[in-house]
């Protein structure tokens, strides 16, 4: 063999091992994002959780035991009254409007979240 030869399979040798890397850089890149996504995902419904909860705090009892009522609805109409007077105090409580529909939906379903049993032990619906 020629000592051209040896340098171009060296050269081939780095060129894979350097290959594999970049495979494997990617895939680590890819984990992330979905961590990220997941990550940012958990913070929005933490970010909801918090909001909803101090509304439900500073709400009076007869809107508590109404928008219960919201839980119990399967599917929201965004036409129902109950949804357009949560959605009415709690863009109230947060100072801005909200007009993105599934928003609407992830604060309802945060509605859900907080009728776990943890939370309805800490009394915040009593």
């Amino acid at each position: 063999m020629s000592e051209s030869t040896m340098k171009i399979d060296r050269l081939m040798t780095r060129l894979h091992r350097g290959i594999q890397q970049c495979e494997h850089i990617e895939q680590r890149v890819c984990h992330t994002e979905e961590r990220f996504g997941k990550l940012n995902q958990s913070l929005q419904t933490l970010s909801h959780l918090i909001d909803v909860s101090f509304l439900i705090l500073i709400s009076s009892e007869k809107e508590k035991l109404t928008w219960l009522q919201l839980i119990k609805t399967k599917n929201v109409d965004f036409n129902n009254p109950i949804f357009e007077q949560f959605i009415y105090r709690l863009e109230l409580y947060l100072n801005r409007t909200i007009t993105d529909n599934n928003e609407k939906r992830e604060y309802v379903q945060t509605l859900f979240l907080l009728q776990s049993p943890s939370i309805i032990s800490s009394d915040l619906f009593e």
